[in-house]
């Protein structure tokens, strides 16, 4: 039985990359209004990279699956992130308001009730495939 060590090894190296870029745009937060928002993004893809991971990586189907299912939660940080990052780098005074933070939560609330109730409908996972090199 190979391990997907080639896939697996891009995961970690995106992850790095990833949460190095996260790391640096956390420290310019005071400078850029962009900053927060980019570091949003970059710790989502980070979450994202690491439940790709460990879904390559683990044997057990079960604990693969919780793997796919936890990376949605990176998808939805991106999605955020995205759309802060834009706002703040077309309108250098724009803030965010509570408005539009209880927005952006509709779709991490919406993605987890689709994530519970996802065994019965599988709108999001309808098989998940052996690990690259296990078929």
């Amino acid at each position: 039985m190979e391990l997907p060590y080639p896939l697996l090894t891009v995961y970690v190296a995106s992850a790095a990359v990833a949460l190095s870029a996260a790391v640096g745009s956390w420290r310019q937060r005071h400078r850029s209004n962009a900053a927060a928002p980019l570091c949003l993004v970059m710790s989502g893809l980070t979450w994202w990279a690491i439940s790709s991971a460990l879904q390559v990586g683990l044997q057990d189907d079960a604990a693969r699956v919780s793997a796919a299912y936890a990376g949605y939660a990176g998808v939805a940080a991106v999605v955020a992130g995205f759309y802060c990052e834009t706002r703040a780098l077309v309108d250098r005074d724009w803030r965010l308001s509570g408005r539009t933070r209880a927005l952006l939560w509709i779709h991490p609330l919406l993605l987890q009730v689709v994530i519970v109730t996802d065994p019965w409908h599988h709108l999001l996972l309808s098989t998940l495939a052996a690990p690259a090199g296990q078929q």
